[in-house]
């Protein structure tokens, strides 16, 4: 049994089913996208639910939504897409980045302390791998400050503290539905406004100033996709896809070590193609992603929506056995707050490997688990982005030192019981 490091969440037949939408029907938001939003609205509880092109639109069109001044502090923390800061600066806003807590890959509570002051008017907090921090103390400090609190739930659809949805706790919340979330589409993401004072702002720039996607666009994301479910198929990973990557590994070290090498590979779409999350500076959001999401792309979400809460809950049976059956050595590397089985949702399941990271992912490989660390970028150490740098010790050991380990509802009890196995065969110092 082999474990490739990207499975997606779509059923393959989904995937067929619209090709053929894209291909023979003209894109357009009628009853999808109505239904759509009907299951979100009952599962979160309210009627202000929007779908469009990507979460950064998402995040900028919140963000324009406020009354507020030019340069007022929003902080977040360094792990991200680069367009985060975009959406940030687009709006006259300045962002402040805030260590990260290892114990929950989310904001450090005594760092977010030292952060606030007079200017600061925004707190953005990202649910990264599903793992759900205190948040009693967060909305408490953002109450007490008097601060827009955002979430991001693109990696913890589902999740929940002490009983209570994320996605509810702020005045706002984004998702995201690229490749591979346990919600996703051909592109799109949700925005849930939880606060009614800014929805007429929001609806305002929703109806105005975004399009239909562009048909060709969704259909090469389509086909890409096709291409990644077939590949990371069982029988497919197992005997072809696997041998490929030992000669990626081999011949293009770097490739292989990036840990969205799908993109590098499948997802040569456009140029300005917004998944690759290059660094840029923008002064405008191109016309691209300045989009709703259409029917075509409403059906896949939907049908990944009906199948979230038993998928989470086979994956949740899985976080359970490597809590467990790993070793002590491992269990004591593994972020605190992901023991808290009621809470999370684990897209990831993630460990801190301190003292021998590259041995160990080597030691993964050859056992047959493509393993790798977040794909997204320390924003705090990007170049283009030195204006707001803040050295971030914590975040640089989330990057650099967190390997996942596989967790997927493709992935049978036994077959983790065999991988654990495995792992606690390694006998040197992590």
């Amino acid at each position: 049994m082999k474990f490739p490091r990207h499975k997606l969440f779509i059923p393959f037949s989904s995937l067929l089913s619209n090709l053929l939408t894209i291909l023979f029907f003209k894109e357009k938001i009628s009853n999808t996208y109505y239904d759509l939003k009907k299951s979100f609205a009952n599962f979160f509880q309210t009627e202000f639910i929007y779908f469009l092109s990507t979460w950064r639109i998402g995040l900028y069109f919140i963000l324009k939504s406020y009354n507020l001044k030019k340069d007022d502090e929003v902080l977040i923390t360094g792990i991200g897409i680069p367009d985060t800061i975009n959406s940030i600066r687009l709006a006259n806003l300045k962002p402040i980045f805030v260590d990260m807590d290892l114990d929950n890959h989310n904001i450090n509570i005594k760092e977010l302390k030292k952060k606030i002051n007079n200017r600061t008017k925004v707190l953005h907090i990202t649910y990264l791998s599903g793992i759900i921090p205190d948040m009693n103390e967060i909305t408490k400090i953002a109450n007490e400050n008097n601060l827009i609190l955002l979430e991001d739930i693109s990696q913890a659809y589902g999740a929940s503290y002490n009983g209570k949805l994320c996605g509810t706790f702020g005045d706002a919340s984004i998702g995201s539905f690229s490749l591979g979330k346990t919600i996703s589409s051909n592109g799109g993401g949700i925005v849930i406004i939880n606060k009614e004072s800014i929805k007429n702002k929001f609806e305002k720039l929703f109806q105005n100033d975004l399009g239909i996607p562009n048909k060709f666009f969704l259909f090469k994301i389509n086909i890409n996709q096709i291409i990644i479910k077939i590949l990371t198929s069982k029988n497919i990973f197992n005997y072809f896809t696997f041998f490929i990557f030992k000669i990626i590994k081999k011949f293009f070290k770097k490739t292989f070590n990036d840990p969205e090498m799908k993109n590098k590979l499948f997802l040569n779409v456009n140029k300005n193609n917004y998944y690759k999350n290059i660094p840029t500076i923008r002064t405008e959001y191109p016309n691209l992603i300045l989009k709703k999401m259409s029917d075509s792309q409403c059906k896949i979400a939907l049908e990944c929506f009906k199948n979230l809460s038993k998928n989470n809950t086979k994956v949740k049976k899985l976080a359970n056995l490597y809590f467990e059956k790993l070793d002590e050595k491992f269990k004591k590397n593994i972020p605190k707050m992901s023991f808290n089985l009621s809470n999370n949702t684990y897209w990831h399941f993630p460990i801190y490997i301190l003292k021998d990271y590259n041995n160990f992912q080597d030691f993964l490989f050859n056992i047959g688990a493509d393993c790798v660390s977040y794909g997204l970028p320390l924003l705090s150490d990007i170049e283009l982005f030195k204006d707001y740098y803040s050295n971030l010790d914590n975040s640089k050991i989330v990057r650099n030192k967190t390997i996942f380990l596989p967790i997927h509802p493709d992935f049978s009890e036994n077959d983790i019981d065999y991988l654990i196995k495995k792992i606690n065969s390694y006998n040197y110092e992590i």
